[in-house]
């Protein structure tokens, strides 16, 4: 069990195309340095699109507990840290989880609302089947139910892919609403007013400082809806995309790591904990 307050950093990851390889969903080649930071007692803390159905299979894999941020910062959610579950009112599959995004349901039907003002075709995970899921992402039938799941976030897909003027009236429409609109590695998002920036303040605040002191922190991603978690931790970091290349456009400050998704995880996170510990 993670014992908050009292640990050397604390880590804040993206999942796909960074911690986990684009295509084979493999983390292999990160591996020893989620080992490492696991011995040293630093949090991984697992903040993605992903939904909680997802992450808490992940959390099996890579054998770690803790927070979680799912769905682009619609909720933070609690597994193994019993003692700072009066931080979590609510319930979310049974786990200590705070809500910070809007519910599904209607961010699904703000999403048709906007589609039937845009040209092309927009199409969210809510109106796809479990086989089309699969082949947009490559996932296995059982990952793909568990994608589907899912309680703050909508995935879709928009072709052809809209131009620049379209993206930004979409962005608006979104924003007038009071809803928000990014871009990951496959997919477009609408979420609620929450990010993974706010979520990550609020894990920092709420669970690892004490007195007003927070240990050192890192965050690693990809994309455009990485950015607020990039910008809410001390140390952000761009992995390379697949294909080579790192996000166009990023804020001042967030650094750039040579290699593709893990790879370049791990070479980052290895000279963070070289410095911190």
């Amino acid at each position: 069990m993670l014992n908050s307050g009292s640990v050397p950093g604390v880590l804040f990851t993206d999942m796909d195309a960074t911690l986990l390889d684009h295509h084979t969903y493999s983390f292999e080649s990160a591996l020893p340095v989620v080992e490492r930071l696991k011995k040293s007692g630093v949090p991984i803390v697992l903040c993605t699109s992903k939904t909680l159905a997802e992450l808490l299979d992940w959390q099996k894999r890579l054998n770690i507990v803790g927070p979680m941020i799912v769905e682009n910062g619609g909720g933070v959610v609690l597994t193994g840290m019993e003692h700072l579950s009066d931080c979590f009112p609510e319930k979310l599959k049974g786990c200590p989880a705070i809500t910070l995004g809007s519910p599904y349901s209607e961010i699904v039907d703000a999403l048709a609302r906007f589609a039937r003002e845009l040209p092309g075709e927009i199409r969210g995970f809510g109106h796809m089947s479990t086989e089309e899921i699969v082949a947009a992402t490559g996932l296995k039938f059982e990952e793909a139910e568990l994608a589907a799941m899912r309680d703050f976030d909508e995935p879709f897909t928009w072709e052809p892919e809209p131009d620049d003027d379209d993206s930004n009236r979409f962005e608006l429409m979104a924003h007038r609403e009071g809803y928000m609109l990014t871009k990951g590695g496959r997919f477009y998002h609408l979420t609620g007013p929450s990010d993974k920036g706010r979520a990550v303040r609020w894990v920092m605040r709420n669970l690892f400082s004490v007195e007003g002191k927070a240990p050192p922190t890192i965050g690693l991603g990809d994309s455009d809806n990485d950015l607020g978690m990039l910008l809410a931790v001390d140390r952000g970091i761009l992995v390379e995309r697949p294909g080579g290349g790192h996000l166009v456009g990023r804020p001042a400050g967030i650094e750039c790591a040579e290699g593709v998704g893990p790879q370049g995880w791990a070479a980052a996170v290895t000279r963070w904990l070289d410095e911190i510990l």
